[in-house]
């Protein structure tokens, strides 16, 4: 894990992590990250809304509750 210095402050409820591993591993980690700290709620970037996609369905095969957020999705959605 590497500290980062946020170029504007964000408020004390918002905590920032980066991780650094390999592109192969990236699922596993967050998956782990996910149950071991125990994380109530995350906003996780991805580079593409088919990323997106795709990192949502593997999560929810593994049980956890996501929703994948992005232009190709309509309102009520």
């Amino acid at each position: 894990m590497r500290a980062l210095t946020p170029v504007a402050a964000t408020t004390a409820l918002i905590e920032q992590k980066l991780y650094m591993c390999p592109k192969m591993s990236k699922h596993q980690l967050l998956e782990h990250i996910l149950r071991e700290d125990k994380v109530e709620r995350a906003v996780v970037f991805t580079k593409t809304k088919h990323g997106a996609d795709k990192l949502s369905k593997k999560l929810l095969l593994s049980g956890i509750t996501t929703q994948a957020i992005h232009g190709n999705k309509a309102h009520g959605q």
